[in-house]
């Protein structure tokens, strides 16, 4: 992984890892490693997912993290070379790359490090590099290679956690409208949202529905997609960016998720889904 924190990928992994250390046929065959590749200058590895990890019994090490000296940048080379050997001198069967397009990762598959190599497939099914032996994903989109899918079933800790807490958080910031108005909106990252279809689709619902308000819940591209409201007419009062939020917050304030397209949300739509019957998921085509 480029490193451990509490994201996405991160709840699709631990229920996985949660179910095999579970059954003892899978221990008695095989030892689990989760290896960081310690990528600092995007976020440091947060001690309670790590800890969380070996509470499973998942072995989780960085052997790459001894090259940093506390500072952000550092040899992206040297530190390739130190997980390759970590890599050899622990005989690693089979590796598992969880993230695509990152220079260690490029470089890993390409050495050969393991005997199998797979590629876990997050959302990037473009990704394509020599060393690839296998494709694998927990869901699959159209893509020019052979995946082969597999069902995690996500815990319940990370759909619903502290509900009494965030429900009470949730209502407060509803406060910011009346009772007849409908809150349309999706969380994850705006690069989904900023393309001409999909914003031209909300502009529509938005124009038929006077009653809707758009909330873009999520950081990245936002004077980008301010653009393409302009190009659509939409008013600023009705296309809100909310920026980074508590998607367990928002998932009780929102009250339909429009999901993006051509690239559909992750897991933030199936934790949105699971905050009451009375949530519902539009996916939408131009």
């Amino acid at each position: 992984k480029d490193r451990i924190v509490e994201n996405s990928p991160y709840k699709v992994e631990f229920s996985l890892f949660s179910s095999l250390m579970a059954d003892k046929n899978f221990t008695d065959n095989y030892e689990l490693y989760v290896l960081s590749m310690g990528y600092i200058d995007k976020a440091p590895d947060q001690v309670q997912e790590v800890e969380n990890l070996k509470k499973l019994g998942v072995h989780v090490v960085s052997p790459g993290q001894i090259i940093h000296n506390g500072e952000e940048y550092y040899d992206h080379l040297q530190k390739s070379w130190i997980i390759r050997e970590w890599f050899l001198q622990n005989e690693i069967d089979i590796m598992v790359g969880c993230v695509n397009g990152y220079d260690i990762m490029n470089f890993l598959f390409t050495c050969r490090v393991a005997p199998k190599q797979i590629y876990w497939s997050h959302g990037d099914f473009q990704y394509d590099v020599e060393g690839i032996d296998k494709r694998i994903s927990h869901f699959c989109r159209e893509n020019p290679y052979e995946y082969e899918k597999f069902d995690v079933q996500i815990l319940d800790e990370f759909h619903k956690p502290d509900e009494e807490k965030y429900k009470a958080e949730a209502k407060k910031i509803r406060k910011r409208w009346t009772e007849d108005v409908i809150l349309l909106g999706s969380i994850g990252r705006l690069v989904k949202l900023d393309n001409d279809e999909y914003i031209q689709t909300v502009a529509k619902i938005l124009e038929e529905n006077p009653n809707t308000i758009y909330l873009a819940c999520g950081t990245g591209n936002e004077e980008s997609i301010k653009q393409k409201l302009v190009k659509y007419n939409i008013p600023k009062e009705r296309f809100l960016f909310e920026g980074f939020v508590n998607a367990h917050v928002y998932g009780y304030i929102i009250d339909v998720y429009l999901n993006t397209f051509p690239e559909s949300s992750g897991e933030s739509a199936n934790e949105f889904l699971k905050k009451g019957e009375d949530k519902f998921i539009v996916s939408m085509e131009e």
